[in-house]
């Protein structure tokens, strides 16, 4: 991680609003390296997110940019950004809703199977990423979070449930290899160097957690049975 001083607050304030508003106006390209610039923001150390009063504001145009940009490129590395905070902190109160809105988009994404030829690496590849930063998040989720995200991941439990199942069919299936079939370049991505297999065990014991706090005793045998898989 960068540590990089950035100066004065306020004209941190001053470039991330300027960012924000690029998004809106912008063209592709230029929405592209907002992305990019966010993602290298969140890497620098001194920049304590939880304290940022722009925090918000930030992931909440990352998750338009993943929910409705009609470019596969975009939302992938608004994905990058989402995935970079290292600590349930730094998303600050935006947590639930950055967990709720990633979860959306990989549901969306897993249901529907339409794209264009020319599209089919790209969704690929925000496939890919989508992933990491889904596990990325579940692994922070906590019997401590708001109620209302704890009953969102119980109405989402199902959905959850098999797509974690998946994962670790495909660990199974390639042992200790990562989930993405290959690495994912600068321009389109980033290759995680964090153990996925790690990351979906975490994730698969926090929302165990979740769901044994709320006395949810049918999802909590079967995410215990998908813990021991994944141990």
């Amino acid at each position: 991680r960068n540590s990089v001083f950035y100066g004065d607050p306020v004209c941190l304030q001053t470039m991330v609003q300027a960012l924000m508003s690029s998004v809106t106006t912008g063209n592709v390209k230029v929405q592209w390296n907002v992305c990019h610039a966010f993602s290298n923001l969140f890497m620098n150390d001194t920049v304590r997110l939880s304290e940022m009063q722009w925090a918000s504001s930030v992931y909440s145009i990352l998750l338009l940019l993943l929910r409705d940009s009609n470019n596969y490129k975009i939302r992938m590395h608004a994905a990058v950004a989402l995935a970079v905070p290292v600590t349930r902190l730094d998303y600050g109160s935006s947590f639930p809703d950055v967990v709720r809105g990633v979860t959306h988009v990989l549901e969306s994404l897993s249901s529907n199977s339409s794209s264009s030829p020319s599209n089919f690496k790209h969704r690929d590849n925000l496939e890919k990423q989508l992933t990491f930063t889904a596990l990325h998040l579940l692994g922070f989720v906590s019997p401590k979070d708001d109620q209302s995200l704890k009953d969102f991941l119980i109405k989402k439990a199902s959905f959850l449930e098999d797509w974690l199942k998946g994962l670790c069919s495909a660990f199974n299936s390639a042992e200790d290899q990562p989930l993405a079939s290959e690495t994912i370049n600068d321009e389109d991505g980033f290759s995680p160097n964090v153990s996925q297999k790690v990351m979906l065990s975490s994730a698969v014991v926090s929302l165990l957690n979740v769901y044994t706090s709320g006395n949810q005793q049918v999802i909590t045998q079967r995410f215990e049975q998908l813990a021991r898989s994944t141990a």
